[in-house]
Order: C-alpha cells, then structure tokens, then sequence
C-alpha cells in the first residue's frame, strides 16, 4: 500500500502478496514498474481463495489464464516467505490505522469549524 502517491522510480519487481481486488488496482501496482517505458516483473502469491478476483481480472484485462505463467512453489520456499509477507501486512495494517485517526481528526475539525467552535489547544495538539 505504500505506492499510493509515491513515485519511486527504478522499481523492476512488483510483489503482490495479496490479490488485488479489481482491475484498476492491479494495473496501478503493476505500472509502478513501466516508469518511462522501462519493463519490469510482477509476481502474486494467490491462493484457492484469490481464484474469483484473480479470473476477473484476466477478464477486464483481456487476459487469457493460460497465458500467464505459472510457477510451482515449495512449502519451503513459501514459509522463507512468510516472515516479509507478515512485514508487508503489518506495516500496511499500520498505515491504514493511521490514515483512519487523520481521518478522524480532520472531521473533528471541519465539524468544529463548520459549527463556529473553538478547540481546546490540548485537543488541537492530539488532533
């Protein structure tokens, strides 16, 4: 989730440790590697419960499944994977938490200034 805004440049991979929920986002994530006509390789890691979204997608994107290459993964390759998949969801996990509470607090204040009020300096200090 970080991706959104940023424009990192030189980004090659793209690793989509959960399946995008539509067409667009994938698109979005993936183009983060075709800066300036570079190429670049996206990978996900689906599992039996991602196969609706991920048909769908090939859908939208015109893309036949047979088309895209599959790779065999090991258990043990996998579980090497784990401890930056959980990274990944936690730092995300932590990223929307915060963007909730400034949510939260920008409401708080367009309430406030919408109804004339002045906030307590200790309040406009937490917000």
């Amino acid at each position: 989730m970080a991706a959104r805004g940023l424009d990192i440049p030189f980004v090659q991979n793209i690793l989509h440790y959960q399946s995008p929920f539509n067409a667009e986002i994938y698109v979005h994530r993936c183009g983060r590697t075709a800066r300036i006509g570079r190429t670049g390789e996206t990978l996900a890691l689906l599992g039996p419960e991602d196969e609706k979204s991920y048909k769908m997608i090939c859908k939208v994107l015109n893309k036949e499944t047979e088309n895209i290459e599959m790779y065999s993964v090991s258990y043990t390759t996998l579980s090497k994977l784990e401890p930056l998949v959980n990274a990944a969801k936690e730092f995300e996990a932590t990223l929307h938490r915060k963007d909730q509470d400034h949510k939260s607090a920008s409401w708080i204040l367009r309430a406030a200034q919408n109804a004339d009020l002045d906030l307590d300096d200790n309040l406009q200090q937490e917000i």
